[in-house]
């Protein structure tokens, strides 16, 4: 036993890792079966304190409560387990938590009586607790098949754990994210891209008259430019992304143009007769007939054949 002992410490210091996630596990475990006996004994107050409500009623309380507090339970304490350790604590929880109902309420709440066998009891009773009990332990002929006795439950208590376990188990699924499946796809060369022309799908006939192998490949019409060995760099401006050119490359700005443009301003001052179109002056020898209207010099002689200013602003 010593030597056991000894091998059992010095495979936990050699493999801390695994002792550790054993420990976790465990305790993650008594958790969790302290949870749900806690909820059983809950349960069991409810049933007493409410004891004229209808049997079927307290009965669909006790199965769904217990198995909705194992199933969230187990979720939230393993949550970072896989979903098969998930079924297996949650499936552990529900049987400890049943078997605990029935015998707190003389199983008219969840399943029993369940007891061990008749040859189990009895191997169980023929031992003696001294210092050969870990032989005697080695030395039984147990069957795990039929360890326990099954004859004096029925039909009701497979329902009533079924029911349980049922709920668990959705309770498991509710509101679980499915994982997102990663697709990596590599990406083909120009290289590994092999183009034939139209012509050559005919020829790809195989002598028998079959079509080859070739018939099936894909005909690449537009052949993508081949990228540089070293990309272009690009530099974000306030409206777009430009292409960076090196300062090199810049083509020279133009110098400003310094010729004179087309339209000048003068200080003089030139007024034409709108009817004859002859320059027309203050003194002029003609004589000056200025409209009260919009200004405009006349000539005198001008004003006098047509008798109204020329620019149509005051015509109809």
């Amino acid at each position: 036993m010593a030597v056991a002992m000894r091998l059992a410490s010095m495979n936990s210091i050699s493999n801390p890792t695994t002792a550790r996630a054993s420990d976790s596990f465990m305790r993650k475990l008594v958790i969790l079966l302290l949870l749900v006996v806690n909820a059983a004994l809950g349960i069991v107050l409810w049933f007493r304190v409410n004891s004229e409500l209808p049997l079927l009623l307290s009965t669909f309380f006790a199965d769904a409560t217990l198995g909705l507090i194992a199933g969230f339970g187990g979720k939230f304490v393993f949550r970072k387990w896989n979903l098969a350790v998930h079924y297996l604590v949650v499936f552990v929880s529900v049987v400890v938590g049943m078997i605990l109902l029935g015998s707190l309420t003389e199983f008219v709440l969840g399943i029993g009586p369940l007891g061990l066998s008749r040859e189990t009891s009895k191997q169980f009773r023929q031992l003696s607790f001294d210092n050969t009990l870990p032989a005697q332990l080695r030395s039984l002929e147990i069957d795990i098949r039929t360890i326990f006795d099954f004859s004096r439950m029925d039909a009701g208590d497979a329902a009533h754990f079924a029911g349980s376990l049922l709920l668990a188990a959705m309770s498991l699924q509710a509101w679980r994210k499915s994982p997102r499946q990663v697709i990596e796809v590599e990406p083909l060369g120009h290289s590994q891209i092999e183009v034939e022309p139209r012509s050559s799908i005919g020829a790809s006939l195989a002598p028998d008259g079959s079509h080859g192998s070739n018939l099936h490949q894909p005909v690449v019409w537009f052949r993508s430019p081949t990228p540089s060995a070293t990309p272009t760099p690009r530099v974000r401006s306030k409206n777009r992304i430009k292409p960076f050119v090196p300062k090199e490359a810049k083509a020279p700005r133009r110098s400003r143009s310094r010729r004179k443009a087309n339209i000048q301003l003068a200080v003089v001052e030139e007024h034409r007769c709108p009817y004859c179109l002859d320059p027309v002056a203050r003194n002029d020898a003609r004589g000056v007939k200025e409209c009260e209207v919009c200004h405009t010099l006349h000539h005198a002689d001008c004003w006098a054949i047509t008798g109204f200013c020329q620019v149509p602003h005051l015509n109809t």
